[in-house]
């Protein structure tokens, strides 16, 4: 069975470069067993929620696993909360930063994808939000330090994620910061 075919994530609500197709692919796939094995750490139906850390770990997880034998992405390494440019942190114009996921390889500057992942119930906190814009906007320029080639903004909801994509600094696709703010999730 092609679990891919019979994903509730549609690839057209998930634009990306059809030149990374496997990338994408891994992306909802990781997704839907988020929201297929893991729901009760979205959608609890309790006034106190688990920590975001939880929902991203289990999300990269799932991620890892799809990409780990499936080249050019098997020598590439999802890492959580990881905060290390090569032997010093991890900075955006001078500030300390912990990206919430990235897929790179280790020990060097090929870096493919940089997450930054909110919570339905964590996602008014505008001051945060717009920090983690500015960051994506940061790392995937071309130019400077780090070089990612994506970006990705991401609301957990409770039936399925709100997707912005970021490249070469700027909003690829998805929502911009202006629809979002007006747009409330």
């Amino acid at each position: 069975m092609d679990t891919f075919n019979n994903l509730r994530i549609k690839d057209n609500e998930f634009k990306m470069l059809s030149c990374d197709y496997e990338l994408k692919r891994g992306i909802i796939y990781a997704f839907e067993c988020l929201y297929g094995n893991d729901n009760y750490l979205i959608g609890n139906g309790f006034e106190s929620h688990v920590d975001e850390r939880a929902i991203v770990f289990r999300f990269g997880y799932y991620f890892q696993t799809f990409l780990e034998h499936l080249r050019p992405y098997s020598d590439y390494v999802v890492d959580v909360e990881y905060n290390r440019d090569g032997s010093f942190s991890k900075r955006v114009n001078g500030d300390l930063k912990i990206p919430d996921l990235i897929l790179h390889k280790r020990g060097t500057n090929d870096n493919l994808l940089v997450m930054e992942f909110k919570t339905y119930w964590n996602v008014n906190n505008e001051d945060e939000v717009k920090e983690d814009i500015n960051e994506l906007k940061e790392i995937t320029k071309q130019i400077g330090a780090y070089k990612y080639r994506y970006g990705l903004f991401i609301v957990i909801n409770k039936d399925k994620p709100l997707v912005t994509v970021f490249k070469n600094g700027d909003y690829y696709s998805g929502v911009n910061e202006r629809s979002y703010f007006d747009n409330k999730i």
